[in-house]
């Protein structure tokens, strides 16, 4: 039950740093309301169950559609624009958390309960978190971000280039979490 509870905390803390990360990278205005709110609540409890009952597949793709559906309602921005900072942050997001598993390879979590897990899985989200956040800070960053917003923007994909970088992203993440602590594994993933 507590491991449920740290794992919603921790989503509901991510995405309100996917909207924040969005919002200092690009400056647009956000709008706040109740409907907004509940949304990023809904996505969150929907997050936990899928974690609950081991759907780590699905829990990907509802957590980079909610950051879609965050960037839309909270900034009543296009559906492109959000799909392509959605998965820039998003991906962005993959890496560190990538980065933050590398570093954690020295625990031997075969020996763990599983509310130790989830409290790791926590802390590697919070570092992936922090560095996000100053990340967003630094200007060099966000105008490398913008500037690869600009040219993804430009360019033509057609829909399965499109579906198979997504679905390529969403494995990678699906096997970094079902083979965490396996360092062959993860390295593999890097590559």
């Amino acid at each position: 039950m507590i491991e449920n509870i740290v794992y919603f905390l921790t989503g509901i803390i991510l995405q309100v740093t996917w909207v924040y990360t969005y919002k200092k990278i690009t400056d647009d205005k956000i709008t706040i309301n109740i409907a907004n709110t509940l949304v990023l609540l809904i996505l969150c409890i929907i997050q936990l169950l899928l974690k609950r009952y081991n759907y780590n597949n699905l829990n990907a793709i509802i957590s980079f559609l909610g950051i879609i559906t965050d960037y839309h309602l909270f900034y009543k921005t296009g559906l492109k624009k959000a799909v392509i900072y959605g998965m820039i942050i998003w991906i962005l997001s993959i890496i560190l958390d990538l980065f933050t598993m590398i570093l954690m390879l020295p625990i031997n979590i075969a020996e763990l309960n599983n509310l130790t897990l989830q409290f790791l899985s926590s802390i590697s989200t919070i570092i992936m978190i922090t560095i996000l956040i100053i990340i967003s800070k630094i200007n060099i960053a966000r105008k490398m971000i913008n500037t690869l917003y600009q040219k993804i923007n430009t360019i033509r994909i057609n829909a399965l280039t499109i579906s198979t970088i997504i679905w390529s992203f969403f494995t990678i993440g699906y096997f970094s979490v079902k083979n965490m602590g396996n360092d062959k594994v993860i390295i593999g993933n890097l590559i």
